[in-house]
């Protein structure tokens, strides 16, 4: 029957659809962060404005703006601003820019910086890379890890364990922010 092939081949695309998206993964987000309590100092040297360009789903180069604030000896204030959330909305023809708030602090786990980004209700552990002057953050894939973590020291057991065995990090490569460079305009 054409009928119902054509319903097999709708429920074999939807399929593909689904599976893509399993695949593609998220950042990795957790209730919990690396460690329970701050123990790296922040540097001061990083505070100020960065800004690096992502690009969107059309392929569009878009700004993004870091501005990385002291909330006190241990955490950073994080807004993040630019056109990411959303490119489709627009007020009239123009996009409407975004600002996301966030706090962090570092945490070191075998020899890597990674800091706990606490949005909304979740903490991304985030690789955090700075060289030449350059900030470069790369969350973890969703799928780092299979197993359900409840609590900081079984998601460190857990990325320790994902750092040792694999040659390279599972890192969600779409929420990446790039050699972002500081901003010395006002």
């Amino acid at each position: 029957m054409a009928g119902s092939s054509y319903i097999n081949n709708q429920l074999g695309l939807l399929g593909i659809g689904l599976l893509l998206v399993l695949l593609t993964g998220c950042p990795f987000g957790s209730p919990y962060p690396l460690d329970d309590h701050p123990q790296v100092a922040i540097q001061d040297t990083l505070l100020g404005r960065w800004r690096t360009q992502i690009v969107n789903e059309y392929g569009k180069p878009m700004p993004v703006t870091m501005l990385l604030e002291k909330h006190d000896d241990f955490i950073y204030n994080i807004t993040f601003s630019g056109y990411f959330s959303n490119p489709v909305r627009k007020i009239g023809k123009h996009p409407v820019e975004d600002s996301i708030q966030s706090m962090a602090f570092e945490s070191v786990v075998e020899g890597h910086s990674f800091w706990n980004v606490a949005m909304g209700d979740k903490i991304y552990p985030v690789l955090f890379l700075y060289q030449d002057d350059q900030i470069s953050l790369k969350p973890m894939n969703d799928h780092f890890t299979s197993f359900i973590i409840k609590s900081g020291n079984q998601l460190r057991e857990r990325l320790t364990y994902h750092i040792r065995m694999r040659k390279k990090l599972d890192l969600d490569e779409s929420f990446q922010l790039i050699r972002m460079t500081r901003v010395t305009d006002p």
